[in-house]
């Protein structure tokens, strides 16, 4: 108790320090003026934690460095907090997420950097990429089984790949990007190597591999949602795939970020609809599911994140189970291969009968 007392109090201080540090970052760094901070982390006193980055373009060229950067006297406190921040999350895939949008700041400090030509600071960025990158790592080994998180990190290092790639078109010979490049290419094989390994299978020729799609068209003041989401199971109880959708569906927002497109239409309907269908054969089950919900008065980015997130927290595992329909391919089969029976059957009675009458 004595311990758990002393560690809280140790986290208020840094919470209370981190504050006031930024605040005054702030007044040095913009007179009157209230910077725009690209991530921000919340720690309550009850021990949790919760983090919301929030990304710009689909490859990163909108995401800065924010307020307090490599060459900051608070940075170190900065990482300090983030890092608290990730070992009070205790959903794997939630904290998958966060390392891997940690990482992805990383590299937006170190793209400042180097665009105002501190080589210092962009090092110093880059280096603690590389060790989110080797956290992330051993994040990914630490999985059991397949999981919608894996797949969605994979996204969000592939955009990390990009990033450092058009940085080294732009920086030849730096060597702490050209350590970030291979890192990120080796955590996107080991993560392709784990999601073939656990949840990739052969089904007709087709690989089946799991995939997470969030789909989101703005129509004047409102936004229409369409999330989609397809995996192997190896349950083939209603009950049990019912809780497995429900669980690849509760994303952070960082995962929901990194799998978000968005696009205006002029016109459209706004509706909520819920599906969700397994075709089960020789004991798998291949799962899809596609929730439609509409977003009244959301526009932008930022807004429509935290409205699919509302949205999905508060679906519940016996909403899916409700509508879920199970079909078995193998008796699909059999009702085919006793109809094709029959066909024959029959269609060589009528010929015995025509020979009969012919005898006759």
């Amino acid at each position: 108790m004595r311990l758990g007392n002393i560690t809280l109090a140790g986290m208020i201080l840094l919470v209370l320090a981190f504050t006031i540090g930024m605040a005054g970052a702030a007044k040095n760094a913009t007179g009157n003026e209230t910077p725009t901070v690209t991530a921000t982390e919340t720690l309550t006193v009850t021990g949790t934690a919760t983090s919301t980055a929030t990304a710009g373009l689909a490859d990163d060229e909108g995401t800065d460095e924010g307020l307090i950067g490599p060459g900051n006297a608070l940075y170190g406190l900065q990482i300090a907090f983030e890092n608290i921040g990730e070992t009070f999350t205790f959903n794997a895939s939630e904290k998958l997420g966060k390392q891997v949008a940690h990482a992805r700041k990383r590299i937006a400090e170190a793209r400042a950097a180097l665009k105002r030509n501190d080589t210092e600071a962009a090092n110093k960025a880059l280096e603690h990429y590389r060790e989110k990158m080797e956290e992330a790592n051993k994040s990914v080994s630490e999985f059991k089984g397949a999981d919608s998180g894996l797949a969605n990190a994979e996204q969000m290092i592939a955009k990390h790949e990009l990033v450092l790639k058009k940085l080294l078109n732009s920086h030849p010979g730096n060597k702490g990007l050209e350590r970030a490049y291979s890192n990120s290419q080796e955590l996107k094989v080991k993560f392709e190597e784990k999601i073939k390994r656990k949840d990739a299978r052969k089904d007709g020729g087709e690989e089946i591999k799991e995939a997470v799609n969030i789909k989101a068209k703005i129509i004047g003041n409102d936004t229409q949602v369409e999330v989609e989401l397809k995996f192997k199971s190896d349950s083939t109880d209603n009950f049990t795939i019912a809780q497995e959708i429900h669980d690849k569906l509760q994303l952070s927002t960082e995962n929901i970020n990194a799998l978000l497109t968005i696009e205006n239409i002029d016109k459209g309907e706004l509706n909520t609809e819920l599906e969700a269908e397994a075709s089960i054969e020789n004991n798998v089950s291949i799962v899809e599911a596609n929730y439609k919900f509409p977003l009244n008065d959301t526009i932008g980015r930022a807004a429509i994140i935290s409205g699919v997130h509302d949205k999905l927290s508060i679906l519940s595992a016996a909403d899916i189970l409700k509508v879920l329909e199970i079909k078995k391919k193998t008796e699909q089969k059999e009702v085919k291969e006793v109809k094709k029976e029959e066909k024959r059957e029959n269609k060589e009675g009528r010929k015995g009968d025509k020979v009969t009458r012919n005898e006759d």
